[in-house]
């Protein structure tokens, strides 16, 4: 899920391997495109936000639907959306 995401992400797509790098224990240096990234906070085409992956967990895991039904209610029944309450006939 993180490889499909990565684009929209604040992850290092272009990883710089430890051949290239001159000692392994030396920090990774981020890639010009991760810097622009971050710099915009938007991906190269401009099109969305970039966002961590754990926002876009918490955001997908807010996102329900629920229907429930109110005995003796108008209504009757009731679908959560998005963690509002919308009356269904």
């Amino acid at each position: 899920m993180r490889i499909l995401l990565a684009p929209r992400l604040f992850a290092e797509e272009e990883k710089e391997s430890v051949s290239e790098r001159d000692s392994v224990v030396d920090p990774v240096k981020r890639s010009d495109s991760a810097q622009e990234k971050e710099a915009t906070r938007h991906t190269a085409d401009d099109r969305f936000p970039i966002s961590s992956f754990r926002d876009i967990i918490k955001t997908l895991s807010a996102i329900t639907r629920s229907r429930l039904k109110v005995d003796g209610h108008k209504k009757g029944n009731f679908t959560t959306v998005y963690g509002s309450w919308i009356a269904v006939s």
